[in-house]
């Protein structure tokens, strides 16, 4: 009798391991296969976004994958060649391999499946985060859903360029979940590949630099470890951060523009942030309108409604974060990761012509998602009758995300569409007409083409990208007078606009205006010294002006 109780013990002590092994295995399963359906149209997206040809479609490196490509992604630290922008040369291998796969200007779908894989990962990462921190896979669950199938988390899915967003996200869950297996179990192991994960992180995108501060929020709440020792061993994190935030800061102002808060008004600043906080709130509350562009707005000051609202609701939702302390640290914990997270977006330093962008809010909502975590979690607990309530809001609330998320899918479907939804809510801005300008034109409308980079001049006359794409026609139409001076407005606006320069130089030299040309290609080769074209017509044209002297 006592040998058959011991079996017996024995046996449900191996059942319920192997419950609490698959049940989480299942969970997350069914959560990816959740949002696998939601996210399901990414694969069939046709639109080509703000700077897809720059990554992808019209990129060198990107388009022919071999090991020089990848030391140029690696190798060119302080200034990228094919990029206007910061290093990240791990998202660039990223799109190089997708190449390799079968990915090109006239087939999508490889870089689609990357992505969407990325984002069900993501998801799947958010679950096992929640779930080690608060030992409840149903909540877990729940909330890992409603990250995966919210309509914010559309944008760096189809938009090619923003691998860079999903990449970077992914070794950033990685090596917080890597960090929390380390904070709870001391395995030294644990903390070097989340520290590797967290490079990979900086080298995917810089905005993951605050990660290091994000962990000593985890330590402060919900591990409630922070202490000097945990300050201390962060050191290793915190250089890393050091560093890149140099090479972002060097590469993006070589590259392209930085703006220090020096450069603005002293009311810029304080407005973009107040805007902000209320902007993503509201947002991931109330998905609706949602853009790839939402543009700074015209009058800086409180006679901006959306910015007035953010300075009234700012210093209230900080009112309450600060009465929460009283009763538990999770609200301002999770609120404090969110910020320090987003940070680097949130217009400080300037880098990008908007004020907010859904896909900045893509990693930074996991803070939000601990908070919401732990408070159904503490509901949970309180018996059947909660828990159904919990699963009834849980599955009414995905349901209209999903159906949020297809629709907003509909405006990927071809690049028309996307900025025309675009120009909806932003009709005189210039980026837009540009972008709107280059599809019409793309699908034969010549004509409408015209008109829309006309307009964006109207609205930005040293538009060089509209300036660019009206040489280009003017040109083919052999008004080449006229083509020079818009190659010219935009050499000038943008000085490293290589095509600019290169366009210029080939019709002086077909014009037999040496000099000239002999000008323009030096201006390409100091682009990019590399530029091999350049380097042939350079000497050509050099040799012609040696031979008629």
């Amino acid at each position: 009798m006592a040998n058959a109780a011991v079996h017996a013990d024995t046996a449900r002590a191996a059942e319920s391991r192997i419950r609490r092994v698959l049940t989480p295995i299942f969970l997350v399963a069914a959560v990816a296969i959740a949002v696998l359906v939601v996210h399901w149209p990414a694969l069939s997206a046709r639109a080509i976004s703000f700077d897809d040809r720059e990554y992808v479609l019209e990129n060198p490196l990107v388009l022919n994958p071999s090991w020089a490509s990848l030391g140029h992604f690696f190798g060119e630290v302080s200034k990228p060649s094919t990029v206007r922008g910061y290093y990240h040369p791990l998202s660039m291998t990223s799109l190089m391999l997708d190449v390799a796969m079968g990915g090109s200007p006239n087939d999508f779908v490889p870089f689609h499946r990357t992505s969407l894989a990325l984002h069900l990962i993501n998801t799947a990462l958010i679950f096992v985060l929640l779930y080690q921190l608060f030992g409840n896979g149903a909540v877990a669950a729940i909330v890992a859903l409603l990250f995966g199938a919210h309509p914010m988390t559309v944008e760096p899915v189809p938009w090619l360029g923003e691998r860079k967003t999903l990449l970077a996200a992914f070794f950033a869950l990685s090596s917080l979940c890597l960090y929390v297996r380390y904070a709870r179990t001391g395995s030294r192991g644990a903390f070097v590949a989340s520290l590797v994960a967290f490079l990979l992180a900086l080298l995917s995108k810089p905005t993951s630099i605050p990660l290091a501060a994000a962990l000593l929020i985890l330590d402060y709440w919900p591990l409630r470890r922070l202490s000097w020792r945990t300050v201390l061993e962060k050191i290793p994190f915190l250089a890393l951060c050091a560093v890149f935030a140099v090479i972002t800061f060097l590469s993006q102002r070589n590259a392209a523009a930085v703006y220090l808060p020096s450069d603005y008004p002293a009311t810029r600043i304080p407005l973009t942030v107040c805007h902000n906080i209320v902007f993503y709130l509201e947002k991931m509350i109330w998905p609706k309108n949602l853009s790839s562009y939402y543009a700074l707005p015209n009058s800086f000051d409180l006679s901006n409604p959306a910015l007035l609202a953010g300075v009234i609701g700012t210093p209230i939702l900080l009112v309450a974060l600060a009465i929460s302390l009283r009763r538990t640290r999770a609200f301002a914990a999770g609120w404090v990761f969110f910020f320090v997270m987003i940070l680097p977006a949130m217009g400080i330093i300037g880098f990008t012509g908007v004020i907010a962008s859904d896909k900045y809010a893509y990693l930074p909502v996991v803070g939000l998602l601990l908070t919401l975590a732990w408070l159904l979690g503490r509901t949970w607990v309180k018996g059947r009758v909660a828990q159904l309530a919990i699963v009834a809001v849980a599955l009414g609330l995905v349901t209209a995300e999903a159906s949020a998320t297809r629709r907003y899918y509909v405006i990927f479907q071809d690049s028309e569409t996307l900025f025309r939804h675009m120009l909806k809510f932003e009709p005189t801005a210039s980026p837009l007409l540009n972008e709107l300008g280059r599809a019409a034109y793309d699908n034969g409308k010549t004509d409408e083409g015209i008109r829309c980079w006309e307009a964006a001049i109207r609205y930005w006359p040293t538009n060089p990208a509209a300036h660019f794409n009206l040489g280009v026609e003017m040109e083919r139409l052999g008004k080449i007078d006229a083509a020079i001076a818009h190659y010219k407005v935009a050499a000038r606006a943008e000085p490293d606009n290589l095509q600019a320069h290169f366009n210029i130089g080939l019709i002086e030299a077909r014009r037999k205006n040496i000099d000239a040309a002999v000008g323009e290609f030096r201006e390409v080769l100091r682009i990019n010294p590399d530029d091999a074209e350049a380097q042939r017509l350079l000497a050509a044209v050099e040799a012609e002006r040696s031979h008629s002297k």
